[in-house]
């Protein structure tokens, strides 16, 4: 029986394309995406890992581009990039109550002002942010600390990720695994697992 299920957060509950972002912030600084996305990789691994700060996440990335810019700009621009997946959010209100709800995230200091902004935080039981616990996926060691903070037994627990690359990583440590596509699919997947909503 499922016990515990846990989310991805961008690209399954609110909107990620990393390649969209880029064009973003390209556009805003009118530099190629290529550069960017250069410029981009130099520091964003470090941040999600919590090992620096946005400011210096941004002086990284700005100094990388040889490039005066206001970083409060790109911030709103991040933030603005993530949006609600109404389907997927609507899934998890209706196990809400149901089996207990994680959430799992290689991400910055930005979810937390998404939070802010969307409140969804509430919606879980627990929350493991790279940034917090100083690992990022596809580490086994993340999907470890899920299956201790779970009050479930690992095969009473599924991950829900739109990165096909961290399937094996959480079979091999026991856990489901069910890759992201879209809301229909997720909950169609679950119900094939038996959850009840």
């Amino acid at each position: 029986m499922i016990k515990t299920i846990a989310f991805d957060f961008g690209g399954v509950l609110y909107t990620y394309n990393h390649s969209k972002l880029m064009s973003d912030v390209s556009g805003e600084l009118n530099l190629p995406v290529e550069l960017v996305s250069k410029a981009w990789k130099k520091g964003i691994i470090k941040f999600e890992n919590g090992e620096i700060s946005e400011e210096q996440f941004w002086q990284i990335f700005l100094n990388e581009l040889e490039k005066k810019y206001d970083p409060k700009k790109l911030h709103e621009i991040v933030i603005n990039h993530h949006q609600p997946i109404k389907g997927s959010l609507g899934v998890l209100e209706k196990l809400k109550g149901k089996v207990s709800l994680g959430l799992v995230s290689n991400q910055t200091d930005w979810i937390d002002d998404l939070d802010q902004k969307y409140h969804f935080k509430e919606l879980f039981d627990m929350v493991i942010v790279s940034k917090e616990v100083f690992l990022r996926k596809p580490d086994k060691k993340i999907f470890q600390l899920l299956i201790g903070r779970s009050t479930a037994k690992a095969n009473e627990i599924v991950f829900v990720d739109d990165s096909l690359e961290y399937g094996q990583v959480v079979k091999d440590v026991g856990l489901k695994f069910i890759h992201f596509r879209n809301p229909d699919q997720l909950e169609s997947d679950l119900r094939k697992l038996n959850v009840i909503f």
